[in-house]
């Protein structure tokens, strides 16, 4: 029996590779948020767009979705709702408001993928998904940088110590572009050991979203991000962001702004622990 045994369960798991079964997934992020500069608007300032609701108990982000993976073929397709959608797409077209989600993949060398569609950004050390944060909410940093993009990219990712990616965008955190000027990004990522990941990732392209007859603004923008593992129970992480953007009206020059972050975490036990965030923002 023992022998006949392992031919079948290795046959299982053959079959198992070679037809692969989407993964569904979903995330409900729920939150109560008190601004003690009592907005009559109800709504935190403009530069806050997660959490951003005042006095009330609401839902930041809900989302349910697939992901699909085979040897040369992988996609995500996921829908979402709650307040960080009405906060972030607040000008796409209502069709694209509730896309968290949507390209697809194919592998066209052994470790390089292009991918298609609207994914999340390349850009920062925070997502939308507290869960997958250090920290609960937001920084001004992450939320004035792009979350989601719509464009193609090709990666070269061995799963070892490099990771590289070339892309090509609609713009910044824009899904229907408004007028002819593609956005460039890139990403490199380096794990020198199990406990170090650096990060570098970049974008050139319009800051605006608006028509070639009101102007163009060329954004150039750089985030840097280093995240460290001492031991099981402490993790740090800092992240450093600048960006230059042209006048308007072609007036010659840059506006430029910076900010940078630090973050400590404590594990109590498995599933509890302590964060703290130091941060600091400069956009005159």
């Amino acid at each position: 029996p023992m022998a006949t045994a392992a031919p079948t369960a290795a046959a299982a798991a053959d079959t198992a590779a070679a037809d692969p079964k989407p993964v569904f997934f979903g995330y409900v992020g729920v939150y109560y948020g008190y601004d003690f500069n009592n907005p009559a608007s109800l709504t935190r300032p403009g530069f806050v767009y997660s959490e951003n609701l005042h006095n009330q108990i609401a839902v930041n982000i809900a989302l349910l979705g697939a992901r699909y993976t085979s040897e040369r073929l992988r996609g995500t397709f996921a829908i979402q709702t709650g307040t960080y959608p009405d906060a972030n797409y607040a000008t796409e077209p209502a069709i694209f408001k509730n896309i968290y989600e949507a390209w697809g993949g194919v592998r066209v060398a052994k470790y390089l993928w292009l991918d298609a569609g609207i994914f999340l950004s390349h850009i920062g050390l925070e997502g939308p998904i507290s869960r997958d944060d250090l920290t609960l909410t937001r920084s001004i940093m992450a939320d004035n940088s792009p979350y989601y993009e719509a464009g193609a990219k090709l990666t070269y990712d061995r799963g070892q110590k490099w990771l590289f990616s070339g892309l090509v965008l609609n713009g910044w955190q824009v899904i229907r572009d408004r007028n002819q000027n593609e956005a460039i990004g890139s990403q490199v990522q380096f794990r020198p050991s199990a406990k170090w990941l650096l990060n570098s990732s970049t974008f050139v392209g319009e800051g605006y979203n608006q028509p070639d007859s009101v102007g163009r603004q060329l954004r150039y923008f750089h985030d840097f991000y280093v995240t460290y593992d001492p031991s099981p129970k402490w993790k740090l992480a800092a992240a450093f962001d600048a960006g230059w953007q042209a006048h308007a009206h072609n007036a010659g020059g840059y506006d430029n702004w910076q900010g940078g972050a630090l973050i400590v975490r404590r594990r109590l036990w498995a599933r509890a622990g302590v964060v703290g965030r130091v941060e600091y923002f400069r956009d005159p």
